[in-house]
């Protein structure tokens, strides 16, 4: 009797862990479809807030596109358009054409065009002639040397590093802000003045229409100098850099010349060639200068690198 009762005891309980682990099944099932469903909701809520943040951005970008436009609608001088044609240079002088227009004119109103260099705070006026109704134009001559546009980076492997970037850096600014123009333009009707904005265009990247651009890598350390040299070419394709030269300058005498080889000799592809000149000794006072040798026989020169004690 005892042992029947046993039996039974053991199988009401193996029937009731069974029950018992089913039970738990179908729960942890049921959670995890839940959870799939949550996570489900999750990313379709993160969709949707991606798409409604993109909608609002465009629709931003439209409205202020709108109002932009609205503005200068309502401008009475609006802005100048410049064209520079590089194709007709003489003695590195070209002419630059601006127009623009001008609203609510009155027959007897003086328009004139503003333009400085540089730094330069004076300003040269001249006046406008009126082509169409109420559109204006002046042409200037432009001071603009047709060379590559140069491009230097300086990696030093040592605690000066920074400082002679900078360096290099300051000078390039420098010549950034003297071949800037400045211009803007007025229109005065007796007692009135009104004036345009002061835009600003720099004229040296227009070279680079022509000869390019010559990027240069100088990867320095105590021990030798690796010289990377790229021509970007930008406009006349049958303008490209066929020799290049690093020349080496203790101060301001000459003491070396090293030829900076072509990589790419055999590739058909004219917007891009790459020169390489490896382990060059440094020393003290030293002056780095590249030279390029373009198809058409013009020669340019520019100083990348210059020792400095201090």
């Amino acid at each position: 009797m005892k042992i029947i009762n046993r039996k039974n005891y053991i199988k009401n309980f193996m029937i009731f862990v069974s029950m018992t682990l089913g039970i738990s099944l179908i729960v942890n099932v049921t959670l995890l479809f839940k959870i799939n469903d949550i996570e489900n909701q999750v990313n379709d809520i993160f969709h949707m807030q991606h798409t409604i943040n993109g909608n609002v951005n465009n629709q931003s970008s439209n409205i202020q596109n709108v109002v932009n436009d609205f503005k200068e609608e309502q401008r009475l001088i609006s802005r100048a358009i410049m064209e520079i044609n590089t194709n007709d240079s003489t003695g590195g002088t070209v002419e630059g054409s601006f127009e623009w227009q001008v609203k609510e004119l009155h027959s007897d109103s003086e328009v004139l065009f503003h333009y400085t260099y540089g730094e330069r705070e004076d300003y040269t006026a001249i006046p406008a002639d009126e082509i169409e109704q109420g559109l204006f134009q002046v042409t200037i001559p432009l001071e603009i040397d047709l060379v590559p546009q140069w491009e230097v980076a300086l990696i030093r492997h040592s605690a000066h590093a920074h400082e002679e970037i900078s360096i290099q850096e300051m000078e390039a600014r420098k010549a950034e802000e003297q071949e800037t123009l400045k211009y803007y333009v007025t229109v005065s009707h007796e007692d009135t003045i009104h004036s345009g904005e002061v835009q600003t265009e720099y004229l040296g990247a227009f070279g680079a229409n022509y000869y390019g651009t010559i990027q240069t890598d100088l990867d320095m350390d105590d021990e030798d100098i690796d010289v990377h040299l790229v021509h970007h070419n930008m406009g006349d394709l049958s303008l490209i850099v066929e020799e290049a030269y690093l020349l080496m300058y203790e101060e301001d005498t000459l003491i070396g010349e090293e030829e900076i080889e072509l990589q790419n000799k055999n590739s058909s592809d004219a917007m891009t060639r790459f020169f390489h000149l490896k382990k060059v000794e440094p020393f003290e006072s030293m002056r780095l200068v590249i030279k390029v040798v373009y198809s058409n026989g013009e020669t340019f020169e520019d100083e990348v690198y210059h020792y400095n004690e201090g």
